[in-house]
């Protein structure tokens, strides 16, 4: 699903990201047609062999002012989410 976000950079949708783990939190509500995604970059670190990155992302699934589902990913990336999403903005 972040895949599909407008204004994410196209490296950083291609196939150079393998996804570590995901947790999914969903909150009580009685309508779940969402109005908003954001994708928080939580933290980023390297790996000491393999110059490789370890993203830990955060998506949030809004309704109106309503937290609808929190999806939290951890990714092994070729490439600094960091380096790339300043460079962006």
């Amino acid at each position: 699903m972040w895949q599909e976000l407008e204004g994410i950079p196209h490296s950083l949708k291609n196939g150079e990201n393998w996804l570590l783990s995901e947790e999914i939190i969903r909150y009580p509500s009685s309508n779940y047609s969402f109005y908003k995604l954001k994708l928080y970059l939580l933290s980023e670190q390297i790996t000491r062999h393999s110059k490789k990155y370890i993203i830990n992302l955060s998506l949030e699934i809004t309704s109106n002012t309503k937290l609808l589902a929190q999806i939290n990913l951890s990714l092994l990336s070729e490439d600094s989410w960091n380096e790339i999403v300043q460079k962006n903005q």
